[in-house]
């Protein structure tokens, strides 16, 4: 690191560093409003450790705010309207500075190993495979499309999503839209 600056990964992962983590250190000292990548790295003992208490943070403040629908409860009628819901509600919870750094952080191309990083994005993966199951037997997701192949674009879709919504975190996208827009022309779902 630079005499005076935050380069490379380890200042991005203290800008992304969520404002609760920030908080706690600058108590210590009332002068500082964030505190240096170094001080975050000496607190923290390592990069991975401040990169997996980050992510676990911002998990821990979304499963507050955001339901996962069991998709195993849903019929045909209430199928699209619970996962739009949840869509919208992820959409809200990503107001939230602390949690809207959840998905720059999964992203992050140089991240160091993270066990919850791994484990949320098996989770994400696993549920979007079980939800495009229930879809299917529900009849409200098309079946004409390999299961293995609905599976990869619904799938490939949320990644891109995030990732390109996690890309323009500064400005003002209208993620709920893109979301609708993705859900009924690419998927299925009432418009």
């Amino acid at each position: 690191m630079k005499p005076g600056g935050e380069t490379g990964s380890c200042g991005r992962l203290a800008r992304l560093c969520p404002l609760r983590i920030h908080r706690r250190l600058a108590e210590r000292d009332p002068f500082r409003r964030r505190v240096s990548a170094q001080l975050l790295l000496l607190f923290f003992g390592s990069k991975a450790t401040l990169f997996e208490a980050s992510f676990s943070d911002g998990l821990t403040r979304l499963a507050e705010r955001v339901r996962v629908p069991d998709v195993d409860s849903l019929d045909a009628e209430s199928f699209w309207p619970s996962i739009l819901a949840f869509l919208d509600d992820l959409e809200e919870a990503g107001a939230d500075q602390d949690i809207s750094t959840i998905p720059r952080l999964f992203h992050m191309s140089d991240a160091p190993e993270c066990a919850a990083r791994v484990d949320f994005g098996r989770a994400a993966r696993q549920w979007c495979e079980h939800a495009v199951r229930a879809g299917r037997a529900l009849g409200v997701l098309d079946r004409e499309i390999p299961v293995s192949l609905h599976v990869e674009l619904v799938w490939g879709i949320a990644v891109a999503l995030d990732r390109w919504m996690a890309s323009q975190a500064a400005s003002a996208v209208d993620g709920r839209g893109l979301s609708r827009i993705l859900m009924t022309r690419v998927l299925g779902a009432p418009s």
